[in-house]
């Protein structure tokens, strides 16, 4: 599977980067100060665990933010369980919609949780509003990598169970 690279003038091009390359790249950015995913072994499950969800769907493929995902799901699973934990994250609870063009998923969900802080912190939530901050600059990395790069790894087990339990609501 491919990937076009972006060129500096921003006119498409033929040259084409392996997306396995892009997971490579990202293997070195997952958890790197975790001693766990310092092994060998470990940051080849990674890959194997992302490339076989890139030939599962093929459409999605890879997106960055999904290393921290499997990431977190390797921490606590089998590799074979991890995949398909992966696999209904992505399908069953609509977090593929995170990673389509324009990321309507995470759109959709910065809705629900600036509508959620309105209600909840209404004076944070006007300073928002009258400052034109983008509330999403604050929450794409953490809806990205399901909050893969903001909750301590050995506590992604508890915040996987619970979100499989109660889903974008528990997010």
């Amino acid at each position: 599977m491919d990937v076009k690279k972006e060129s500096k003038d921003n006119k498409d091009n033929d040259d084409r980067i392996p997306l396995t390359v892009c997971i490579e790249n990202d293997l070195k950015r997952t958890f790197p100060k975790d001693s766990f995913f310092q092994s060998a072994e470990v940051k080849k499950t990674l890959f194997d665990v992302l490339k076989a969800y890139t030939l599962y769907d093929n459409k999605c493929g890879y997106v960055q933010g999904m290393n921290f995902i499997a990431g977190g799901l390797i921490y606590h699973a089998s590799p074979a369980i991890a995949f398909w934990l992966f696999v209904s994250l992505i399908f069953d609870y609509h977090l593929r919609d995170n990673y389509k063009a324009g990321f309507p998923g995470v759109e959709e969900i910065n809705n629900q949780i600036h509508a959620n802080l309105a209600e909840q912190c209404p004076k944070l939530s006007k300073l928002f509003l009258s400052t034109n901050t983008d509330f999403g600059m604050f929450t794409l990395e953490i809806i990205m990598s399901l909050c893969g790069i903001a909750i301590p790894l050995k506590a992604t087990g508890k915040f996987y169970d619970n979100f499989f339990k109660e889903g974008w609501q528990f997010f």
